[in-house]
Order: structure tokens, then sequence, then C-alpha cells
């Protein structure tokens, strides 16, 4: 209240506001506004972000708050290693977070895997791992291969415009104009405006310098691995 619009409890603080006992207790009252706004008060830990959407802000017991999966992420410092699988289940079980969560805010995250993700990569990618090829949600199976490569996260369902279209991209890492694409087979061979309009898409993508890497059920997991690193080396280069 004291500070304004546009300002959310966060970090250390949004953790013990959701009850995330394993994560360090905070050295004061965490706040989090967008960069530029100043915040001088006795006994707060002003944060800035220039990364804060809509979808990482909620509001606990009427008190604006990051989300769960956001606190997470942003609490990663103060996690023991050996207490982060504890904490993302906790939030899981008791607080409703999806691994689906969790990995779209590291996506908008983790730029380029930065070191402190990487140990988070690993325990979502073991609660993605129980998800197989044949599941429904086949986005979490290509999400779980990525993650288990040592592969930043990318952004799921991206939004790309294309030749005047708007367009959803399944997987996307925007920095390198890198896409993924899942391509079922009984949805193309049944589907013929499906299989052109997927088609016209790719080559507009491809026109505009994107990079279009697709996926099937039956990708080595290892060949996919490969393929995105070097894309991404050659994008980054």
């Amino acid at each position: 209240m004291a500070v304004g619009p546009a300002t959310w409890i966060a970090q250390r603080t949004a953790a013990r506001l959701w009850g995330l006992t394993r994560v360090r207790w905070p050295d004061g009252i965490d706040l989090l506004t967008p960069v530029g706004k100043k915040c001088a008060l006795n006994g707060v830990v002003h944060h800035r972000s220039a990364v804060i959407p809509t979808t990482d802000l909620t509001a606990r017991r009427s008190v604006p708050v990051t989300t769960p999966a956001r606190t997470i992420v942003d609490c990663l410092p103060f996690i023991r290693p050996d207490r982060l699988g504890k904490v993302v289940d906790q939030a899981r079980r008791e607080l409703g977070m999806t691994t689906k969560d969790l990995a779209a805010c590291m996506g908008r995250l983790d730029h380029g895997g930065g070191r402190l993700i990487v140990p988070l990569r690993a325990v979502l990618a073991d609660r993605i791992r129980q998800y197989g090829a044949g599941d429904s949600d086949r986005e979490l199976w290509v999400l779980g291969i990525l993650l288990d490569g040592g592969l930043p996260v990318p952004s799921q369902q991206h939004h790309i415009v294309v030749e005047g279209r708007d367009r959803f991209a399944d997987f996307a890492y925007p920095e390198w104009k890198i896409v993924l694409e899942f391509q079922g087979y009984w949805e193309h061979v049944e589907n013929r405006s499906r299989y052109d309009d997927d088609a016209d898409r790719n080559g507009g993508l491809a026109a505009d310098g994107w990079t279009v890497i697709p996926v099937t059920s039956r990708t080595e997991q290892g060949h996919l691995v490969a393929r995105v690193a070097r894309a991404i080396a050659r994008c980054a280069a």
C-alpha cells in the first residue's frame, strides 16, 4: 500500500505467504515492481524486473503476490538443492501448481540457460518423465526431452505473426528464431487442410528467417536434442 500500484509481494516473502517453508527465511519484506519504480522503505527489499507478465501474478488473502511458479523460480538462490524437489512437490500438491505452469515460467525467465536454473530443469524433467510419447499431453513429453538434454526451457504456444496471420508454435526459442512443431501422423493423414496449413505456415516462418524443427512420436530423443543444440549454436554465433 505504501509503494502504490504495480507492486507485488515476491521472492522469499512470497514463499512464506504461500507456505513454502523450505525456502530460506527472508531478510525483509520482498517487493517486486517494474523497472523504473522507486521504493525506499525501512525493512523492505526492493526487486525490479523487466519481465512481469500477468500470468506470473495473482493474489493470496487479497495480497498481490507472484504465483507459486514465479516464486519458486525467483527463490532458486535461496533453496538448498536437496530441498528443491520437495518445494516443487509441495506447490503442486497444496497450491495447484502444475508442471506446465513451472515450465512456462522457466521459459519466460531462462534466457540462455542460466546456472541457477539448471537444478530446477533437472527436478522438472524428473516429474515430466512419467508422460510417454503416446500420452494425450505430447507437449510435456517433448519438453521433458529438451530439459533432460540440458537445453534452455522453450516458450510454449508462442505467438508469432507470419505473413500477417496470428500463429502459435508448439515450442519456440524466440531469441534465436527457432521453432519446434510436433507433427501427429493421423492429424495430417486424415486432415488435408491441416497438412496444407501447416506447410504454408512453416514456409512463411522459413522465409522470415526462422528455423523450423519438426518432431514426431518416433523422433529419436538424442537426435532432437542434438538438432536443437546445433541450431542454437548456429543462431547464437
